[in-house]
């Protein structure tokens, strides 16, 4: 035959279960007080916007170094730009003259 457990062990667990029933029900009362739900509104958004911070905190580095690799690749284009149109304004001269000196040459075969 089964052995049952004590009253006073049953009892005691009773108890217990009764004490954490009684703080959830605290617990539910205390979280539906309206200045407890306002401050609980503030600590959200104070996270909400603490995930904007983190992420800036984190990727700040990355984001300067990546600016700055940026910032050198734009200097190197404007010193190559300037020296391909120096040598473009060149090139476009003598092709203009030797366009004007077949042009006339043509003229005259007219």
């Amino acid at each position: 035959m089964a052995k049952h457990r004590p009253i006073e062990e049953r009892m005691a667990e009773l108890q217990a279960q009764m004490s954490v029933l009684q703080a959830k029900q605290n617990k539910k009362q205390i979280n539906s007080d309206p200045k407890v739900k306002a401050i609980d509104k503030k600590i959200n958004e104070l996270n909400k916007m603490a995930l904007k911070w983190k992420r800036w905190n984190k990727e700040a580095e990355q984001k300067v170094s990546d600016f700055e690799a940026r910032v050198a690749e734009w200097v190197s284009r404007g010193e190559q730009a300037e020296a391909w149109l120096a040598q473009y304004q060149q090139d476009l001269a003598a092709l203009k003259e030797e366009r004007n000196l077949i042009a006339n040459e043509v003229a005259k075969g007219m």
